[in-house]
């Protein structure tokens, strides 16, 4: 959603009739925010996003219970240049993965590898390196994903 103009990441809790109940905003830094991937984990939930900030756009989590306050602090989960795209979270027994296509050390404009970091269940931070889960290329990711 946007907050003073700003894209930023709300949590939204609502009725089955699609009423409003509960929103409380996750992040509050000035950049472009993208691919949202939200995991439930027993009553919290885990929540991620691909946030510019930093001017290159990086994997973000954090975890929030379920009255949508935050009960860990915002992990940068990537910090390597490159376009980070295509977000999903995976629930695993000891957390979740989070997936997402990185265009790190690509040789070509629009490739992308696919990366994954686990993440700890207790405090989304994160249980092990990003590492290289599947060499894409020639993959290309479009324009217009």
């Amino acid at each position: 959603g946007l907050d003073g103009g700003q894209p930023k990441v709300f949590r939204t809790q609502g009725e089955t009739l699609g009423k409003k109940t509960a929103q409380r905003m996750l992040t509050n830094k000035a950049g472009d925010l993208s691919d949202l991937a939200t995991l439930q984990m027993g009553a919290d939930y885990l929540v991620a996003w691909v946030d510019e900030r930093s001017s290159d756009p990086e994997v973000y989590a954090t975890k929030v219970n379920h009255a949508l306050n935050r009960i860990a602090p915002e992990q940068r989960i990537t910090q390597a240049p490159g376009t980070a795209t295509d977000l999903s979270l995976v629930a695993t027994k000891s957390g979740a993965l989070a997936v997402w296509a990185d265009s790190r050390e690509s040789e070509q404009a629009g490739a992308a590898d696919i990366y994954g970091a686990a993440r700890r269940a207790t405090d989304a931070a994160r249980s092990g390196a990003a590492v290289c889960r599947q060499t894409e290329r020639p993959h290309e990711r479009k324009s217009a994903w």
